[in-house]
């Protein structure tokens, strides 16, 4: 596993953990009802931002390395094909 798909793993299971406890924190505080699904939802909305920008982070990177790779490939099969041609 690469170092930065760890990373990458390793933040989304924060962001997880994250919401999880501040999730209870909320549910087990005292407050009314109103106020504590009015609490919940604005955590899980600034939560959810988080992890989707956390997401588009992690697929923007995935996007440029499949690009790497692409130019990787292509390099390997001209190098074959000049040798092979050159045999």
């Amino acid at each position: 596993m690469t170092e930065e798909r760890r990373t990458g793993n390793a933040a989304l299971g924060f962001l997880i953990g994250a919401f999880v406890g501040a999730g209870v924190a909320l549910l087990l505080a005292p407050s009314s009802g109103r106020v504590a699904r009015h609490k919940i939802g604005a955590t899980a909305r600034r939560l959810g931002e988080g992890v989707s920008a956390e997401l588009g982070e992690m697929k923007s990177k995935a996007i440029q390395r499949a690009h790497e790779i692409n130019g990787d490939v292509k390099d390997a099969i001209d190098a074959g094909l000049a040798t092979a041609a050159n045999s």
